[in-house]
């Protein structure tokens, strides 16, 4: 399962990917910290699941999952909030 990470915190990306890489089957293929950003990586990678930080630079991550509405790559989005 491929898995890209979206959050402002470098502290939870950091702890995320250290769990997740521990699990069989889970690759990490990248994150983004920003609005922008994630809408670029996202589209870029394809994963199939994306963690989304609710709060964000420039936005939000429902600006996020607004941007990519209208593609036809659908990742499961698991939502975070603090």
């Amino acid at each position: 399962m491929r898995v890209l990470i979206v959050d402002d915190s470098n502290v939870v990306i950091q702890r995320l990917t250290s769990r997740l890489v521990e699990v069989t089957g889970i690759e990490i293929v990248g994150h983004a910290d920003n609005v922008v950003d994630a809408v670029r990586e996202i589209r870029k990678a394809q994963p199939d699941v994306v963690i989304l930080d609710i709060g964000l630079p420039g936005g939000s991550g429902i600006d996020v999952l607004e941007s990519l509405k209208e593609d036809q790559f659908k990742p499961i989005v698991i939502v975070l909030s603090n």
